[in-house]
């Protein structure tokens, strides 16, 4: 080395007239302007029951005698108005956050 700490391999660093503007790190804002909008889209689940609860969870499952985590979403409990006689009016929905996608089901259970 030859005690100069801007030479690199002879040669000088390169300067850019963009790095003289952000002498601090508070001064860099790197959030940049969305180039395309979407819009917002109402998603069609096909669950027209009266929804009784509504909460937010996590599903697990015993597997290998160790409870592993299922995913995270919305669960509802459900109840269908036009039932037939002799079945649950009742059941148990849980779909993943943000994608909607069923990953957890129960149909029918005695009440």
């Amino acid at each position: 080395m030859t005690g100069k700490t801007d030479i690199a391999f002879g040669k000088k660093p390169e300067t850019n007239a963009d790095d003289s503007k952000f002498k601090n790190d508070d001064d860099y804002d790197p959030e940049y302007a969305a180039l395309v909008s979407l819009p917002l889209v109402d998603v069609k689940t096909g669950e027209n029951e009266s929804i009784i609860l509504q909460l937010r969870t996590k599903l697990f499952r015993f597997v290998d005698s160790q409870w592993k985590e299922r995913g995270i979403g919305e669960l509802k409990i459900l109840k269908n108005p036009s039932a037939k006689e002799g079945t649950s009016p009742y059941r148990i929905v849980m779909r993943r956050e943000q994608v909607h996608k069923l990953f957890g089901k129960l149909l029918k259970w005695k009440v």
